[in-house]
């Protein structure tokens, strides 16, 4: 549980920078907010990338890794809670769901594309049929 709320942080936090150097945010905002809060860095992130970025809302793609690995991690962390195994599951589920959306909107903008195709980790795949598959570059074979 603490590994993927701590993983999911340093990935936010890389992206942010990489992705705010690309889009030109002013180098003192960027320090700033890679300084300050981490909930400010998760935000500004998702605006950056044009997605919804209110974590407790269920269309923002940190959804499931805020609330299954984010706040979970801070209990134990922080309140000395506990953790069981069904909850370490949802936090994989989120922590794997955020990093393909938040590639997938990457992916979709040509300014971030490059930085898309480093992230190889995490897929989706579509069990409706309608071929919304999700693989990191390059994609595997399709022979499931």
């Amino acid at each position: 549980m603490v590994d993927y709320g701590t993983a999911g942080e340093l990935f936010i936090t890389a992206l942010l920078k990489d992705v705010g150097e690309v889009r030109g945010v002013d180098p003192q905002k960027l320090e700033n907010l890679l300084t300050g809060p981490f909930k400010d860095r998760a935000v500004h992130l998702c605006r950056q990338l044009g997605v919804p970025d209110d974590p407790d809302d269920a269309e923002c793609p940190l959804f499931l890794w805020w609330l299954h690995c984010y706040r979970q991690r801070n209990g134990i962390v922080h309140r000395g809670a506990g953790s069981i195994g069904m909850l370490s599951e949802a936090a994989r589920i989120g922590m794997v769901t955020m990093v393909v959306e938040i590639r997938e909107a990457m992916r979709a903008d040509e300014q971030l594309a490059d930085i898309a195709s480093l992230i190889r980790w995490g897929y989706r795949v579509d069990e409706t049929g309608d071929n919304g598959d999700s693989f990191p570059d390059p994609p595997p074979p399709r022979n499931r």
